[in-house]
């Protein structure tokens, strides 16, 4: 069964948003570990400011899955393949990696005010 133009251009228009998702969160999590190393060292300053650019990173791998969402709502066929799933981890380990590394750089301050 041959698939038609559109059918293609749909599938590579998601497999760029996958790819997109992927870089994003991929970048994030390497901010929020370079963070975690900064607030080892006691340079929070830094810490928190890699902490933010993670979050505009993950912000924006997180409007890039909104929108298949959006798709898939929308009526459009949004095939789940082993590449979307990988980007969805990828997502999920980044945001839960912000999410703790967050709470564990405020922790490491108070301690060390102590």
């Amino acid at each position: 069964m041959a698939m038609e133009a559109s059918e293609l251009n749909e599938d590579i228009d998601i497999e760029q948003i996958v790819f997109q998702i992927i870089s994003h969160a991929g970048d994030g999590k390497s901010d929020v570990m370079m963070a975690l190393r900064k607030a080892r060292k006691g340079e929070y300053d830094k810490a928190k400011e890699l902490l933010e650019e993670a979050n505009e990173k993950l912000s924006k791998a997180h409007k890039m899955h909104a929108n298949l969402v959006q798709k898939e709502s929308a009526g459009e066929e949004v095939n789940m393949s082993l590449l979307l799933a990988h980007a969805e981890d990828h997502f999920m380990n980044a945001s839960m990696a912000r999410d703790l590394v967050s709470e564990m750089v405020l922790l490491f301050e108070e301690r060390d005010k102590e």
